[in-house]
């Protein structure tokens, strides 16, 4: 047996909910055709990406993009892959336990790109994406930036520049987090201390996937 059709009194519980939030008849009478189009599409199974808009702190830059990620990337293929002028003896090499693979296969990322002109810091990019309700990013996001965007420090007029990773880690007794450069033709991963981020060249990134896509 089939499932049965939507009823009027689901239909009069949305209308409900758009009272109180405070739609006007006008409103939703135009978001009509909208509404039919996300029905067609999650009827086909795909995947809806909402262009939210974003402010960037007083003085600062935002910078959005989508990069594939492969989220089960062995550590070495994913610092390799990206950043091949990273040094042997970076302490990137040493960290991949703590970041651990977040999914399997690849995954079309949203990513937010924040940079403060001046006065930067960790604590003041954390606290700006928890307020835009923006996911910190793990090091194999930031990764695919620097493989798919190798020219991305000129494209923002920024080299050399740094693009950090928004989950922290500890190491050597410290609060760290990775990051890939760009410097020239060059680019490289690294892993720094919380209080090192947060300069003129320096860029941090979240994602903005669950919350863009329905």
């Amino acid at each position: 047996m089939s499932e049965k059709l939507v009823t009027d009194s689901q239909g009069r519980d949305s209308a409900r909910v758009a009272r109180a939030k405070g739609i006007t008849r006008a409103q939703w009478q135009d978001w009509q055709a909208s509404l039919a189009r996300f029905m067609d599409a999650k009827l086909a199974g795909e995947r809806i990406i909402i262009d939210r808009q974003f402010t960037p702190p007083p003085g600062g830059r935002l910078h959005r993009l989508t990069v594939p990620v492969t989220l089960d990337r062995p550590w070495p293929e994913a610092v390799t892959a990206a950043d091949p002028n990273t040094s042997e003896s970076s302490n990137i090499w040493e960290v991949g336990d703590l970041y651990p693979p977040t999914g399997v296969g690849q995954r079309e990322e949203n990513l937010v790109l924040l940079n403060f002109s001046e006065n930067g810091s960790w604590g003041k990019a954390i606290a700006w994406g928890k307020k835009n309700c923006l996911s910190p990013t793990v090091p194999r996001q930031v990764f695919a930036v620097g493989e798919h965007y190798p020219n991305l420090h000129r494209e923002l007029g920024l080299d050399p520049m740094w693009l950090t990773g928004t989950t922290e880690c500890s190491f050597d007794g410290s609060r760290q987090a990775a990051d890939v450069w760009w410097s020239g033709a060059g680019r490289g991963a690294g892993l720094g201390w919380l209080s090192d981020f947060g300069s003129p060249h320096g860029w941090f990134a979240f994602s903005a996937s669950e919350l863009l896509t329905l």
